[in-house]
């Protein structure tokens, strides 16, 4: 039977605040002493009502096509020189899971120089940066003039880069619109409408594979993954990266019918927000929640395009300290 005297041999004696009310004393049974203030044991306060507060403030904001009527956007110098705009950015990734960054001029190094402002540049195999444009021969349709469908990047990665950041140098005159999805709220209205088939995509994983030449990157992970409240914290969409299935045989056919109407909400226009980048701008997004893609440009036509990545976590460090730090 469980004592809660054989767990618990520390114990208050004695609870006291001052005259003002400012300083709460614990003083405990093994003669030390901790001190709080009212205003901290209210913040980390475990009452439901507090715990349910603190969840609806980190809760995303969900976006589809027409409720997101403009991309939040921000101006590069603003974002290089002042800590408004920079907390602006960061708060927009946050909510929304993308934000526009104007006048960037036609510097390569520009992406690099704004990325850094936040945090280390996350490195990946493409390099601390690259370039997206078509080339002769290319083994990843990225670097090829066609439509590239929505989905995330680098899911073959036991942890995908959080943030993309895009910065358009040449665009083409005719098609290479970017086109982006809210994940979250895609998959958050299909486990309304099929529960039972978004607890499949989240029980089964996903085989994400990268494999030519001296490249054998490999990894399993579901569609969905939510957090311990049943939040969603990432939805892996990369259809092109998608190596053989491997689950149980028995739920293969499961698996398929659950995954055939996914892929089928992805492609609904309701939730496509269609952007034509101009020269001297730089869209940024939240990779494990965003999708991304591109219609098709004339083969004639140079697109260039400067790519780099930053970590989510180093995101959250940036914005937490800011704000911490404005009170």
């Amino acid at each position: 039977m469980f004592n809660r005297e054989h767990v618990i041999k520390v114990f208050p004696k004695r609870v006291h605040s001052n005259p003002e009310n400012t300083r709460i004393t614990i003083d405990w049974n093994d003669d030390h002493q901790t001190v709080f203030s009212p205003d901290w044991l209210h913040k980390h306060s475990l009452s439901p009502k507090a715990r349910k507060k603190r969840t609806e403030m980190q809760k995303p904001l969900l976006w589809n096509r027409d409720s997101l009527s403009q991309i939040p956007t921000v101006d590069y110098g603003n974002v290089m020189n002042g800590s408004g705009s920079l907390m602006h950015w960061l708060e927009a990734l946050q909510t929304s899971g993308i934000c526009l960054i104007t006048n960037c001029g036609a510097e390569e190094t520009a992406v690099k120089e704004i990325t850094e402002r936040v945090a280390p540049i996350r490195e990946t195999s493409y390099g601390s940066t690259w370039k997206v444009e078509s080339v002769p021969g290319a083994e990843n349709i990225a670097y090829t003039n066609q439509k590239l469908e929505l989905h995330s990047d680098i899911l073959y990665y036991e942890t995908p880069p959080g943030v993309q950041l895009l910065h358009c140098i040449k665009q083409a005159s005719n098609g290479g619109e970017n086109f982006f999805a809210d994940g979250f709220k895609i998959a958050t209205d299909f486990r309304s409408q099929h529960p039972e088939f978004f607890d499949t995509l989240q029980k089964f994983p996903i085989t994400y594979l990268k494999e030519h030449h001296d490249t054998f990157r490999k990894y399993r992970r579901p569609l969905f993954q939510v957090d311990l409240d049943g939040e969603l914290t990432s939805v892996n969409f990369s259809p092109m990266f998608e190596g053989p299935l491997d689950i149980p045989a028995e739920h293969v056919a499961s698996f398929y019918a659950a995954y055939t109407k996914w892929h089928a909400f992805t492609k609904l226009p309701e939730y496509v927000k269609e952007l034509k980048l101009k020269e001297g701008e730089i869209i940024t997004f939240n990779n494990r929640r965003v999708f991304h893609g591109r219609n098709g440009f004339s083969a004639t036509e140079r697109r260039l395009l400067i790519g780099t990545y930053f970590d989510l976590d180093d995101m959250a460090n940036r914005l937490g300290v800011m704000k911490r730090d404005a009170g």
